[in-house]
């Protein structure tokens, strides 16, 4: 292809994945990766954004940890990325001196539920059972390893609110 736009390339960001490796491959003149979170965890996320967009400080993940291993990696990934990124912000302007985003005023409005009797007794299963798990990670000393699946957790009882089968395991 002429150029091959990745949309949501966050989605890329573990260069191992079988979708990054896939993307990686397409053979192509011009690469763009569009996203708003190119960095979500740590700088090694945008290794895979990088190896994509063909840079040549990111042609292996051997290549990469040596430039970032070095004292000042987040001033030599600066001066990788300002050439390269075009980065906007909700305080951003267009050429008119007008904001690029207007949104309304967020507004808020509560609505309490009460669930059927066989709702809550899921929703208290999975919350026993998502607490549980949750305390594992704690008293294991590990849940800043097992943040994401926290997180999960905490999706897993609001997707329960809105329907159980949101909340069911995909198979």
């Amino acid at each position: 292809w002429r150029r091959v736009v990745l949309d949501e390339a966050h989605y890329i960001k573990s260069h191992t994945a079988q979708v990054a490796r896939a993307a990686c491959a397409l053979c192509a003149e011009r690469r763009w990766a569009v996203t708003g979170t190119p960095i979500q965890n740590d700088l090694d996320e945008i290794f895979s954004l990088l190896h994509f967009l063909r840079h040549p400080m990111a042609s292996s993940p051997q290549e990469w940890h040596k430039h970032m291993a070095k004292a000042g990696r987040i001033a030599t990934l600066r001066s990788v990325l300002r050439p390269i990124m075009l980065r906007r912000t909700m305080r951003s302007m267009d050429s008119d001196g007008q904001p690029i985003l207007s949104l309304p005023p967020r507004s808020t409005r509560l609505c309490f539920v009460v669930f059927s009797s066989a709702e809550a007794d899921y929703y208290k299963a999975l919350h026993s059972r998502s607490k549980t798990q949750f305390d594992s990670y704690v008293s294991g000393g590990r849940l800043s390893a097992n943040y994401a699946s926290a997180l999960e957790l905490l999706l897993k009882l609001r997707q329960a609110c809105d329907h159980p089968f949101l909340a069911q395991p995909r198979s």
